[in-house]
């Protein structure tokens, strides 16, 4: 009997559905954010073969998914999924990334709204003839099973489907001690990340992703003698890929 292999991360997961002859025409992005999960598939070489569609709801993001579109063959489209066609109001996280439909979370009061063109993933694939088998990946903030919902048709041709599913998070333990915490009483140094994860001014590109990649994060601080001179994002990356 083979010894097992553990499936200690997403990668590791698709890189053993590969290795076992799962094959892959289009991976479908749903939530692609700042496009994270394609620089992971061309970093790993998970089913190169593979076209990209990328798919995401918020108009700041388009930029990235064009200028990778017209270098590597890839597609997309700024639109939510659910199961319904039309229009629906996001909920906008300032930093985007826990950006939503209106109502997913209840508890989460962003105050910025904005109306944004809503399909089913059925009805996407078809408009722009996707080839199968899939490989869907969905992060939508819970609106997953929705997009689900109105994939009925997709579902019968894809071969991998992951999904985002949320249990506990530093925002579920922030909104638990809320009532207890007395901010006027407390310093910024007492939950800040002390001896940060940084990079030089001079690194490549993809020095940064390994270090982001590595350890969970979306942002580095840059350092040029000794000196913090600036910042550099996951999508600050993306831009220039």
């Amino acid at each position: 009997m083979s010894n097992p292999v553990l499936r200690t991360s997403y990668p590791v997961s698709l890189r053993l559905l590969q290795d076992r002859g799962f094959e892959v025409n289009t991976i479908i992005d749903i939530g692609a954010a700042e496009g994270a999960f394609f620089l992971v598939r061309a970093r790993e070489q998970l089913f190169p073969s593979a076209r990209h569609f990328f798919v995401d709801a918020m108009q700041e993001n388009e930029e990235v998914y064009r200028q990778v579109a017209e270098r590597f063959q890839a597609g997309y489209e700024i639109t939510a999924l659910s199961c319904m066609e039309g229009e629906v109001s996001l909920r906008i996280d300032p930093n985007f990334y826990n950006t939503h439909i209106d109502r997913l979370q209840p508890d989460t009061k962003y105050v910025e709204q904005r109306r944004v063109p809503v399909c089913t993933l059925d009805a996407l694939v078809a408009r722009h003839e996707l080839a199968p088998p899939f490989a869907l990946k969905l992060d939508v903030q819970g609106g997953e099973l929705d997009v689900l919902r109105g994939a009925l048709g997709t579902l019968e041709d894809a071969v991998i489907v992951t999904t985002e599913i949320q249990i506990f998070t530093e925002r579920d333990t922030l909104r638990a001690v809320a009532g207890e915490f007395d901010g006027e009483q407390h310093q910024v140094r007492e939950f800040m990340t002390a001896d940060p994860t940084t990079i030089g001014v001079d690194a490549p590109a993809n020095e940064a992703l390994e270090s982001m990649f590595a350890f969970g994060f979306r942002h580095l601080p840059v350092m040029e003698a000794g000196q913090v001179v600036g910042i550099v994002s996951m999508r600050d990356v993306m831009r220039r890929v």
